[in-house]
């Protein structure tokens, strides 16, 4: 009944809760993971600069937006979202996706384009300043500077996570100085930046092995380590394989705010299921032995025992409204 109760509320405030067993973990969470983009910022970008080397700058605009129209990883949305007004569609074949780093596609004349992040073209360039890496024929001929904002309520949450004594981490595909002067603004001690897909997967097995841990996410990339973490917490706007691989999705515009309100509402549901076996327990242990001694009429045992059901059930229905 207070499973029932906890994932109905949960629910009411926009918390989708896969399993009674999901809260009970999420009560004793030790650490907590988060991704970077997406998730702690917003995920929507703007271009801060393009930054052209050589090469005709309409066919690197085209090329841009429609390899990475191709992708599901916000980056890549943004990209498309701020060139849509300067871009035409063009046709592309063998688009391959890089797990972790980017995209290849071959054009109509048979260049190959690749557009990623600077392990795409660590080979050709020692400056790791950019975001995006633009290469034709495995010559860097762009590179693409962007902007995000840190979501709304995000810091405020990271303080009360760390007063309740929970390990926070942030676990990132972006480069290490985004990561580093994101984790400065928001006060998070551990950083991984600069992650690939299986490296990510790693780490949250790492510290999985350590006690409950809750990995939060939105991206494909994020998916494996969702699954293989205690809990995974995605977002109802988030990609359909995170969505399907968490154990909670929180909705709503900023769904990240609710993730306090999601570990208080576990303890409270795994506190009244302890409060219910104190109580049956305690009824039980003090009354069959006084029934068995003939203290106790069969009829006042029958109505003391429906009490103590009564008494269960009112507990956890008081659920709703236990803060």
């Amino acid at each position: 009944t207070a499973v029932m109760v906890g994932i109905g509320r949960a629910a009411k405030k926009g918390i989708l809760i896969k399993g009674g067993s999901t809260l009970e973990e999420l009560a004793n969470t030790k650490t907590i993971i988060f991704d970077k983009t997406g998730t702690l910022t917003t995920g929507k970008f703007t271009i801060k600069s393009l930054n052209f080397i050589e090469g005709n700058k309409q066919e690197i605009i085209d090329i841009l937006f429609n390899i990475e129209g191709r992708s599901s990883h916000p980056i890549a949305k943004s990209i498309v979202e701020n060139l849509k007004e300067k871009a035409k569609t063009i046709s592309l074949r063998n688009i391959e996706e890089i797990k972790g780093i980017g995209l290849s596609a071959t054009d109509e004349r048979n260049n190959n384009w690749k557009v990623g992040s600077y392990r795409m073209a660590s080979e050709l360039t020692d400056d790791k300043l950019h975001e995006v890496y633009v290469l034709k024929n495995n010559k860097l001929i762009a590179t693409l500077d962007i902007e995000d904002e840190i979501k709304p309520k995000a810091k405020e949450m990271i303080a009360e996570l760390t007063y309740q004594g929970i390990e926070i981490i942030l676990l990132s595909g972006d480069k290490q100085s985004k990561c580093d002067a994101l984790a400065q603004t928001l006060n998070i001690k551990t950083v991984f930046a600069q992650q690939l897909p299986e490296e990510k997967l790693a780490k949250v097995e790492e510290y999985s092995s350590k006690g409950n841990t809750v990995m939060v996410g939105d991206g494909v990339n994020d998916a494996p380590a969702l699954a293989r973490s205690t809990v995974g917490i995605s977002f109802g706007d988030a990609t359909d394989v995170s969505i399907n691989t968490a154990q909670v999705v929180l909705l709503g515009t900023n769904g990240i705010d609710k993730l306090t309100e999601t570990l208080q509402l576990s303890r409270l549901t795994f506190k009244t299921i302890k409060q219910n076996l104190f109580w049956a327990f305690f009824y039980n242990v003090l009354a069959i032995p006084v029934a068995a001694f003939g203290f106790l009429s069969p009829i006042i045992a029958t109505a003391t025992m429906g009490l103590s059901d009564i008494v269960v059930i009112g507990n956890s229905i008081l659920l709703k409204v236990k803060k």
